[in-house]
């Protein structure tokens, strides 16, 4: 990887030249929309001007961060570079005070049975828990419900329902963090995936230990049920 510093004002050098910020932005929107000329016009700029930043990203770099309709690999990284400085940039200078982080939890239900993974990662590694995760900036929490269901379980939200807001700041031992939990409803057969090791039906009579509050969200669920 090329020589990456960051700056104050977020833009980064890249191997000793400065890239403004709207030149990352015009390199995520590539990588989003599939082109030069998608991405300007999702950011509702004349073609020229992205391509003039693409162009300085990759004098920059010494090579072309374009392969496609998207980035090469090199870009990709790249741009994985500057969005975890970006976050870093936003949490202890732009923000640095301490703010819980938001989750989503969802409680998927087929013929008296629900759907449990079983972590493999800390914390509450090898238990059973529902499927879920963190928000990533910029995603609504109905997004990252359809997101994260689809990564560790393999099956797509169709439906859902809310259950409630949990915020207690002992729920984590990790930090503090608040969970929208949801009754969704899926489509598909489910297949384990990311950081869950393994997905089961278990029947709603014999649950097993649930990692988190899990145990709460559930009844809490259950009681929504006709």
């Amino acid at each position: 990887m090329p020589r990456v510093r960051p700056r104050c004002h977020l833009a980064l050098e890249v191997n000793g030249n400065e890239i403004p910020e709207g030149a990352w932005k015009i390199l995520a929107a590539v990588e989003e929309c599939g082109g030069v000329e998608e991405a300007a016009s999702a950011l509702s700029i004349p073609v020229d001007e992205a391509a003039k930043c693409v162009r300085m990203v990759e004098e920059a770099l010494g090579e072309s961060v374009l392969r496609g309709n998207g980035l090469t690999e090199t870009g990709c990284e790249l741009l994985r570079t500057y969005r975890r400085i970006r976050d870093a940039l936003d949490l202890f200078v732009r923000r640095p005070y301490k703010v819980p982080s938001l989750a989503v939890d969802a409680v998927i239900i087929r013929n008296g049975r629900i759907l449990l993974i079983r972590r493999g990662n800390e914390p509450f590694r090898g238990l059973y828990a529902l499927p879920g995760g963190f928000v990533e900036y910029g995603e609504r929490v109905e997004e990252t419900l359809r997101r994260e269901v689809l990564e560790e379980t393999g099956l797509r939200v169709v439906s859902h329902r809310l259950v409630g807001v949990y915020s207690s700041p002992e729920r984590d031992p990790r930090w503090h963090t608040v969970s929208i939990a949801y009754l969704a409803e899926c489509e598909g057969e489910p297949a384990a995936g990311d950081d869950a090791c393994e997905v089961a039906w278990f029947p709603l009579s014999a649950l097993p230990p649930l990692a988190f509050d899990h145990e709460k969200i559930v009844r809490d669920a259950l009681s929504l049920l006709p």
